[in-house]
């Protein structure tokens, strides 16, 4: 429908171009090419026989020019100098392919126009005047006066339709371009639905897919918090049937052998076949009692045998000597004391199956554990004697397997009551991400249902934009044929008379008839208003030909009305809302915000824009690591010799995001150490702690001690303090400020030897006045104790340090490593001389400063401790200040 004027707007143009020019039997050159161009156009169309053929005849062409005469002379202004039209003399736009051939076939025919057919077109008083001119009689002037009236009046009407035609045509194509315009935002408006539509649709399948894989890792979650559960209740019991076995075994145990002295039973050392080594009893009632206890306690009771017998075995092989020398007995290399063992175990390359056969032998090994320790009579092959270790030492180790076993039974509850936290948390983080998803997926029916209701209005205006589209074109199309009859209509009229004036020749005289003149189209200058009303524009033309002399021409300047349509209104919209949530914590999710439209845009005003935008967000992963600080600078040495280090650190930025992780305070991704002052110590002169140093000696007084030990002991710690430079900061002499040092003594329970004080003197009394307690290792208390004289008694500017000697391992580990990790955490640097084999280094490093290295010293016996390079080796690593 659109293929004519909109599609082709030089169609229109062209008409009326060739109906405004000169008749087509004149010999201007405008005239022919016009009518050259159009049939060069549409030759193709008229071949087809488009066209309409035949000719009116002459009663019908006199009935046509008299309803014109009647119809239009009204329309037509009154003065031709004030033409009401709108302001745009450009060239019309609008028209259609069969006009034009119709237009083309009129122009063809005129072509041929005789006097008769001229005369056929024009009023009856003009016909009858032509009649007697040309018969002699009547008067060729006052003929010349009625034809220029006939052709002025064709040619106000030629100019005004002209005008007006092309008005309407620049209306017309505004207006269906602004509908075009609202037609394609409709449809545009309607593809941004449909594709959001998609992406809610998308997400609410998304949200429930991953609902679904949500709760069946809630499910596995909390299946597995019930397993744990249940065997940590299991475990749970297990340890509180054993709790009164312990301490039944220990008080038989003491009562022949206890702190106060006695005789110790019998030991035997035995080499199970899985290459390790247990201790046991001689007696067969104390192992029958022994196996009565769970495996994991039994194996606490062997460890506490085991290091009773090792701290005072000095007059007799070493253990790895005696377990060399089974070895040897039994036929296997002193290189490979587990030979037997590793023979059963399958290559490595049999991968996964090591495990698997690990496990068996593990199994296997307790099973001939248990059996071995319940025989009546022990293997001799498979056993032999060992010394046994003094009462008050078999007493104190008894003492802390018995707290050991409380301490497993308080740490299971620590414990379980830890994973039961941490399974309420988890399974309460998997609940609300659920409850989240359920939203995300109700809210994303909500919008979805919505963009349902609001794809609907859509789908309506798009069809009310494509009607109006329509209904603008078929108006547009029968405004240009009303335009092309009315201007033919004109034009033909024009034609008529110049034909009768052809026809009379030289009867009618030069620059009497006002068709002589030939004249340009109407330029217009610009209006006085932009739109509204009162819009003024003056039109003007020239003369292109006219006769040398007498010449009548028409009026060559005129004023008309322009911009007669109503001003352009913008649409105008309200301020964008703030942004929504986003629809996901993490993990990539979307967030909108809106606005409204206040008023839409008019008369070809600035449409509004989008009512609601859409962006990504929170696109970091949703388990996320933490952020970590660049490397600080290295620090001091932490010694002047003997090897110290030095460190650095990086700070956390931001914590880690759900899952994520983050290295520990002492992980290498975090701190770092490299050696530094390598160079040994000098010995001579020896040299002195000259540091700022609160110092508290924690010395253990328990059975394990010994008088003997505890006299070595006491001497180191006063070997230390006689190496150590004591004092206050004294203002008045400026003296700087030196070490202070206390004691606490610790046996089954712990008390303040010597207060902290800046006088030597002070503090080796108090030292000399420890004594022996046979007893418990209480070691926990006496941290505890330590922690409470800094805290009421330790100077600002002076490192506190805590140093704790002992050959044996706490009464309760759990209890200690409380204590450790408070002092450790308020900025106590604690230390730790360890006195022979009785002590688990490896849990001591976990209780001690960091690094271990410099904060735990290993003696192997007593008398080493009188030596000066421990005392040398204890304060390079406190002092960082030797002189």
């Amino acid at each position: 429908m659109l293929r004519g004027w909109r599609s082709k707007p030089w169609l229109l143009l062209a008409a009326i171009l060739a109906i405004q020019g000169e008749c087509p039997e004149s010999a201007a050159s405008t005239g022919i090419a016009q009518r050259d161009v159009l049939a060069q156009r549409h030759n193709s169309l008229a071949a087809k026989g488009v066209h309409r053929g035949g000719r009116r005849g002459a009663a019908a062409r006199l009935r046509h020019h008299a309803r014109y005469s009647r119809s239009k002379r009204a329309q037509v202004p009154a003065h031709r100098h004030e033409l009401d039209h709108p302001k745009s003399v450009r060239g019309h736009k609008h028209g259609s392919g069969t006009a034009l051939i119709q237009q083309q076939r009129r122009i063809e025919m005129k072509s041929e126009m005789s006097v008769g057919e001229a005369l056929a077109q024009l009023p009856v008083h003009v016909n009858e005047m032509f009649t007697q001119v040309q018969q002699g009689g009547g008067s060729t002037s006052d003929f010349m006066d009625a034809l220029n009236e006939v052709y002025r009046r064709a040619l106000d009407a030629s100019d005004a339709w002209t005008l007006k035609c092309r008005d309407q045509g620049e209306q017309l194509q505004r207006e269906v371009g602004n509908a075009r315009t609202l037609l394609h935002n409709a449809e545009r408006s309607v593809t941004q639905l449909q594709d959001r539509m998609q992406n809610l649709q998308s997400g609410v399948d998304r949200s429930l897919a991953e609902l679904e894989t949500l709760r069946d890792q809630y499910k596995r979650h909390q299946m597995s918090c019930q397993q744990n559960q249940q065997r940590d209740e299991a475990a749970l019991r297990q340890l509180s049937a054993d709790l009164p076995l312990a301490r039944s075994l220990v008080s038989n145990l003491t009562q022949t052998c206890g702190f106060s002295g006695g005789t110790a039973p019998a030991f035997f050392e035995c080499s199970l076949p899985d290459g390790s080594y247990v201790v046991t009893f001689a007696d067969e009632t104390l192992r029958s009692q022994v196996g009565q206890l769970s495996g994991l306690v039994e194996r606490l009771l062997a460890l506490q045998l085991e290091r009773s017998v090792r701290s005072h075995i000095a007059n007799t092989p070493s253990l790895l000597q005696m377990r060399v020398r089974e070895h040897r007995l039994r036929g296997h290399h002193p290189s490979t004391p587990h030979g037997l063992h590793q023979q059963a175990l399958p290559h490595r390359s049999q991968g996964k199956n090591v495990s698997n056969s690990h496990h068996r032998l593990q199994h296997l090994s307790l099973i001939q554990r248990r059996q071995l320790l319940t025989k009546r009579t022990l293997p001799t092959d498979m056993c032999t004697s060992t010394a046994s270790p003094p009462c008050e030492n078999f007493a104190d180790n008894l003492a802390t397997f018995s707290g050991g076993v409380e301490d497993l039974a308080d740490e299971l509850k620590m414990r379980m009551q830890a994973e039961a936290d941490s399974c309420r948390t988890s399974l309460g983080q998997y609940e609300m991400r659920i409850q989240d998803l359920k939203r995300q997926s109700d809210d994303g029916g909500v919008a979805l249902a919505n963009a349902v209701a609001e794809q609907s209005d859509l789908e309506s205006s798009r069809r009310v934009r494509r009607e109006q589209v329509e209904d603008l074109s078929s108006e547009a199309k029968q405004s240009s044929d009303q335009c092309s009859q009315e201007l033919e209509a004109a034009r033909t009229s024009m034609c008529s008379a110049k034909a009768l004036v052809r026809d009379l020749g030289d009867v009618v005289s030069t620059g009497a008839f006002l068709g002589d003149c030939v004249i340009t189209d109407w330029v217009g200058g610009p209006c006085s208003q932009p739109c509204g009303t009162g819009g003024v524009q003056n039109v003007t033309r020239r003369v292109i030909h006219a006769p040398a002399t007498d010449r009548l021409c028409p009026a060559l300047e005129a004023t008309r009305k322009c911009n007669e349509k109503p001003c352009p209104v913008d649409g105008l919209m309200s301020r964008w809302d703030e942004w929504s949530e986003c629809s996901q914590a993490c993990g990539g999710g979307t967030r909108t915000r809106h606005r409204s439209v206040i008023r839409h845009a008019e008369h070809g005003g600035v449409p509004t824009g989008e009512t609601m935008q859409e962006q990504l967000c929170n696109m970091h992963p949703c388990d996320q690591d933490c952020a970590l600080s660049d490397w600080t600078s290295w620090s001091m040495c932490s010694k002047n010799c003997s090897g110290g280090h030095r460190i650095r650190f990086r700070h956390v930025l931001r914590q880690p995001v759900g899952n994520g992780g983050c290295p520990a305070d002492n992980d290498p991704e975090r701190r770092q150490a490299a050696p530094c002052n390598a160079d040994a110590c000098q010995t001579s002169p020896a040299p002195q702690c000259a540091s700022p140093l609160d110092v508290i000696m924690a010395v253990d007084t328990s059975g394990s001690m010994g008088s003997a030990g505890l006299t070595d002991a006491k001497q180191f710690a006063e070997a230390v303090a006689t190496r150590t430079q004591f004092g206050d900061a004294d203002v008045a002499t400026g003296a700087p400020a030196l070490a202070r040092m206390g004691v606490v003594q610790f046996g089954a329970s712990a008390a303040v030897a010597q207060a902290l004080t800046a006088d030597k003197t002070e503090f080796s009394a108090g030292l000399a006045a420890i004594t022996w307690q046979p007893s418990e290792t209480n070691m926990g208390e006496a941290l505890a104790v330590a922690s409470d004289m800094l805290d009421h008694h330790g100077r600002a500017r002076s490192q506190p340090v805590v140093v704790v000697i002992t050959d044996g391992m706490p009464m309760s580990a759990y209890v200690l490593s409380t204590e450790a990790d408070k002092l450790r955490q308020s900025g106590v640097r604690l230390t730790f001389v360890l006195v022979g084999p009785g002590v688990s280094h490896h849990a001591v490093e976990r209780w001690a400063s960091w690094p271990a290295q410099e904060n735990v010293v290993v003696v192997h016996s007593f008398a080493a401790l009188r030596e000066q390079a421990i005392v040398t080796s204890l304060l390079a690593n406190l002092c960082p200040s030797l002189e």
